[in-house]
This record gives structure tokens, C-alpha cells and sequence, in this order.
């Protein structure tokens, strides 16, 4: 793959560590040459709108309308509450100005399926690493076959399930929403302890041992724009977990040094499926991935443990 720089020269700041997460800040990424807008920024000043395909709905896909002269940065993960069950966005999308599409979700709340609004609400909350490693990981068929962002739907009620129980939180409808909420308490002691230095890029977190996944983007503005709700994310993963940080802080980094060689040397697949840019996706023996990309510019890199 050809890109505007490369994963070998990715500063990896400073560690800190609370409790059972490591945080690693990480820069380096040139700005990729084009403005666009955060979904939630976009949102918020009714910019767009997302809504249910039709009255009956479908569970799989959202519309998205853009009314902006802006293109629009959809972050996988994403969070949309409300219509007729809460969804999470399937993948990293860069939609065009003054469009509508259709985008790939997945429910994440099994337990409704009416209207309680007739568009979907931003959300305070990402998908916690393991459902949005599931959604990753599941899409690889559907693809490569039938160029859907599918995910396994099944799989991710399981997800949200043993969330739930795990945290000993209370939800009707078997919602992720009502799980970050009754986890809240706790994460903010999280959120206390973590804070953005000014110029990061992006981060990699460690629960427990091992490493877990990260996210790095193409603009600090942008990651300023998601890291609270990246960390909210990481914060329920670790109580969730029981898992324990025994490892120093460094031999975590030398896994991470490692992670970014075998990036650096893997064979990627590219897609081109929905709105603007390309979709590169790897896969390896320490971690699989996924890069949205502009004109051979990176926008948004993510990638999980195996």
C-alpha cells in the first residue's frame, strides 16, 4: 500500500497508566490536504441528519443526509441513539456535501424496536474495543464477496450482554447505552486521570498485559474531538475485564514498536464501498486493522489485537 508516511516513524509519547489501562499518546501523521467536518459537530448544528431508511426500518443500515457544503468524518464506533434501536457505525466513512447515504450499523440494543424519536440523537459513547474488534473482524466476507460493511449482528448482542453483566448494569432493552450510563461513576475516574497534552494524534491503550487496539488520525483536532468518548470506551473494557497490568510500561511499548513493524510490512486490501476516500484493511499475527484513506493520505487508522 502506498501512503504519505510511514507506521515506523509514529512517536509513541510518554505511558500512563491507571489502575488496568497503559495509555501510550502517539503522533506523526501529516494532515491529510482536506476539510471536513466531525459527524457530532455536524449534528449538533443540524448540518445532517440520520434517520431510519423507512418507516418499517432495517436493521443493518441508517441514512445519513448531509446538507452541508462539508464533506463529513463518520468515526467507526460511533454511537447514534434513538428511532427504533440504538446503533453503532460499522466503519470509517468520509461522506460527500449535500448528499444522502446509506450507512452500515449495528444494533446495540436487542431488546427494542419502535420509534422513540424519528432521528437518531448523538451519543457521549464509542463502542468499547471488543465490539468494535467483532464488527472489524466479521466484515472480512461480506467485503470481499458482496462489498457490504456486514457485521455479525448475533455476535454483537452477545458483546453487549456480557457487557451488561459484567458490569452489573441495569437495562430494559438491552442497551449499551443504559450500560455506559450505570457504569458512569467509574469512569470518570478515568477520565480524571487522563488527559490530552496538545499535539497526540491519536492513542494506544493496553488492558491489563496485553495490548488492546488503536486509533490515529490525520489531525490532533480530531482526536481532541473524540478522545473522551475513546476513553470512556477503553474505562468500561477495563472494569469489565479483570484483567491486571503487571508489566512494566515499557515492554508494553516494545509490543507496540511491534505492532507498528508488522503494519508496516503487511499486504493490505482495498475497498472502495461507500462516500469518499479508501478503505485498507490487513490482517496479521499480532493485530488486524483498518485505514481510511484520501488520495493516498491517511484519515483514520485503527487496529485490534489478534
Amino acid at each position: 500500500m502506498s501512503h504519505d508516511f510511514s507506521f515506523s516513524r509514529i512517536s509513541i509519547g510518554d505511558p500512563v497508566r491507571v489502575r488496568e489501562v497503559t495509555f501510550f499518546p502517539l503522533s506523526g501523521v501529516p494532515q491529510a490536504p482536506i476539510s471536513y467536518t466531525f459527524i457530532d459537530d455536524a449534528l449538533e448544528r443540524g448540518d445532517a441528519v440520520v434517520e431510519e431508511v423507512s418507516e418499517a426500518g432495517t436493521v443493518p443500515e441508517l441514512r445519513l443526509i448531509n446538507f452541508s457544503e462539508s464533506i463529513l468524518f463518520v468515526l467507526d464506533g460511533t454511537e447514534l441513539k434513538g428511532a427504533k434501536q440504538n446503533r453503532v457505525v460499522n466503519a470509517s466513512l468520509l461522506i460527500p456535501p449535500k448528499s444522502s447515504t446509506r450507512i452500515p450499523v449495528s444494533c446495540v440494543e436487542e431488546g427494542r424496536w419502535r420509534f422513540t424519536t424519528r432521528r437518531f440523537q448523538k451519543s457521549d459513547f464509542y463502542s468499547p474495543p471488543k465490539i468494535r474488534k467483532r464488527i472489524a473482524l466479521s466484515q472480512r466476507e461480506s467485503m470481499r464477496s458482496r462489498r457490504r460493511y456486514d457485521a455479525d449482528q448475533l455476535g454483537v448482542w452477545e458483546d453487549v450482554r456480557e457487557v451488561a453483566q459484567k458490569a452489573k448494569a441495569r437495562t430494559a432493552t438491552g442497551a449499551l447505552h443504559d450500560v455506559f450510563e450505570g457504569t458512569q461513576p467509574t469512569l470518570r475516574e478515568y477520565e480524571k486521570s487522563f488527559s490530552l497534552r496538545g499535539t497526540e494524534q491519536g492513542g494506544a491503550f493496553f488492558v491489563g498485559d496485553g495490548f488492546t487496539g488503536f486509533d490515529l488520525f490525520d489531525r490532533h483536532g480530531t482526536y481532541a474531538r473524540a478522545f473522551p468518548k475513546f476513553l470512556r470506551s477503553v474505562a468500561l473494557e477495563a472494569v469489565t475485564s479483570g484483567l491486571r497490568a503487571t508489566r512494566p510500561p515499557e515492554a508494553l511499548r516494545s509490543e507496540l514498536e511491534a505492532v507498528f513493524r508488522e503494519i508496516e510490512e503487511a499486504l493490505f486490501e482495498k475497498y472502495h464501498i461507500i462516500g469518499i476516500g479508501e478503505d485498507y484493511r490487513y490482517e496479521g499475527k499480532l493485530s488486524f486493522g483498518k485505514g481510511l484513506y484520501y488520495e493516498g493520505h491517511l484519515i483514520h487508522f485503527s487496529a485490534f489485537s489478534r
